[in-house]
């Protein structure tokens, strides 16, 4: 039997993996010849795709910006609120308030096959694309071959992953003021300063930097999502520099 583990420490897992799905590949993708070698197109890639396809999609990053940013001044999840879960995730149904749950023990076992679960739902359906709408290539003008990118696979990949990690927990938050099984990306963000903060100043010190370097990155993708492909849009519209 799996060990009890905290929401804490499930937020920890949770999290990194959904952003490794996301910035390992935009990181690779800023090596140069290297994001035509990716199994699938990055999120900002494909999000570019969409809006070139469907210009009503341009609004969705902005958005979501407005919406993480309104809710956050408008209900700081660090004050008691009745519109606040203990797990820190919006909800309509007004609750006494409840100190933060993320240190209760989550039962491991049932979690666990939940998540594989869900992750074989995830490996499925875009293994399920590929074998629809194949890899295609096109002959370049040298004679070499290049892999054109895979959108569908891309669509289906990030679009489950969206579903798992963040529709299911936000709709059942927003209509039952049900917790999921890990805390938000913002609470995970603070619990991690807060742990890494209690060695020390350099503790401290260091926690501050990780904090500014993942709120920056995130800040950074929504950029990238927005005005893709931001930030070499500008030698787009200005070619003359």
């Amino acid at each position: 039997m799996l060990p009890a583990i905290s929401r804490r420490r499930w937020g920890y897992v949770v999290w990194a993996v959904a952003l490794g799905f996301v910035f390992i590949p935009e990181i690779l993708a800023a090596i140069p010849l290297t994001e035509s070698q990716l199994p699938f197109p990055t999120i900002s890639r494909m999000t570019g795709h969409l809006e070139y396809e469907h210009a009503e999609w341009e609004v969705a990053p902005t958005l979501l910006v407005v919406i993480a940013v309104y809710s956050l001044l408008r209900v700081p999840p660090h004050r008691p609120s009745p519109h606040r879960t203990p797990g820190g995730r919006l909800t309509f149904r007004q609750r006494a308030h409840t100190p933060s749950n993320d240190d209760i023990p989550v039962r491991g076992l049932w979690f666990a096959v939940r998540v594989i679960g869900g992750a074989a739902v995830i490996a499925g359906v875009t293994l399920w694309a590929f074998h629809h709408w194949p890899n295609e290539y096109v002959t370049n003008p040298d004679g070499t071959r290049s892999k054109l990118p895979n959108f569908h696979v891309a669509y289906f990949l990030y679009g489950s992953i969206g579903l798992f990690w963040l529709a299911l927990p936000t709709v059942l938050s927003l209509a039952r003021g049900k917790d999921a099984e890990f805390p938000t990306l913002f609470r995970t963000v603070a619990n991690l300063e807060q742990w890494i903060g209690r060695h020390g100043e350099i503790g401290k010190a260091v926690a501050w930097t990780v904090s500014v370097v993942l709120i920056w990155g995130m800040v950074f993708l929504m950029l990238h999502l927005t005005l893709y492909p931001f930030p070499n849009i500008t030698h787009i519209l200005n070619h003359g520099g």
